[in-house]
């Protein structure tokens, strides 16, 4: 009787793995549209390398452009595509930009590559939804080469939050560095210096400090206000990296240049 229950087991053990094994998963109708959104991103990106390899002698090639792109029957989109190349970040080195901007839906796809003899090197690529708003390639850390300098912005948030996500180059290899990520900053490369408006309803100014590929805090200002009694002026603390706090008469004259320092009166208005 054990036996014939163990071989009952046994059988019923292997039909259920073969029922397993032979599931099939179909792709949904979402499933296949991704996939054909990708091909005819994957033929924008190959007609524009195919454009660059009849001009990679060039110092310099820029052009925008609409491609339609077809893909099966009966099938084809448009495509927005922006080509750069050159010695776009230093002297040293070529470097291939390459952006496509899809005519269906709202992302974009932005492409950096490193010229190395007859192949490029991918350096950068993200895909952006909704949220980005450009891109720009400028001397960030004040060091003379130019850096990746890409701006978005959140779609959910309280607060005001310009985020810029920063990518120093190398001037020896070409390559691009780690994202570093800044909120509501305004550049100040002269002076290798960062200020901006902090995120909240704080109301909060910083300023950092490059030294090399580092970001250093030199301080912060702080804005305080008596909600209860908006009668009363905002009052001003300046809070140095090591939390040492004085208090100021009023925000100092080389924050009033900061992009989003509109923000602190609108908290005062909240």
């Amino acid at each position: 009787m054990n036996k014939l229950l163990l071989i009952i087991f046994l059988a019923i053990l292997l039909f259920s793995c073969k029922e397993k094994n032979s599931t099939q998963i179909n792709p949904t109708e979402d499933d296949t549209e991704i996939n054909i959104d990708s091909i005819f991103l994957m033929k924008a990106l190959e007609d524009a390398m195919s454009k660059i390899a009849l001009v990679k002698d060039r110092d310099f090639y820029l052009n925008k452009y609409k491609v339609n792109v077809e893909c099966q029957e009966h099938i084809a989109r448009d495509v927005d595509v922006e080509v750069v190349y050159g010695n776009l970040f230093s002297d040293k080195h070529k470097h291939l930009y390459v952006k496509r901007i899809p005519s269906w839906g709202s992302s974009s796809i932005l492409d950096i590559y490193l010229a190395k003899n007859d192949r490029f090197e991918m350096l950068f690529s993200q895909e952006f939804v909704l949220e980005y708003i450009g891109d720009t390639i400028r001397d960030v850390n004040g060091d003379g080469l130019k850096d990746l300098d890409v701006w978005w912005y959140p779609s959910s948030g309280c607060c005001r939050r310009n985020v810029h996500d920063i990518y120093l180059s190398d001037a020896e290899t070409g390559r691009l560095s780690d994202k570093y990520e800044f909120i509501n900053p305004t550049f100040y490369p002269k002076e290798k210096i960062i200020r901006g408006v902090g995120y909240g309803y704080e109301g909060v100014l910083y300023k950092y400090k490059w030294n090399g590929t580092v970001v250093d805090t030199i301080e912060y200002i702080w804005q305080y206000a008596d909600y209860e009694k908006p009668e009363l002026k905002p009052q001003y603390f300046r809070i140095s990296a090591k939390g040492d706090t004085v208090k100021i008469p009023a925000i100092p004259k080389e924050y009033l240049t900061v992009d989003d320092i509109d923000w602190l009166s609108a908290v005062l208005e909240k």
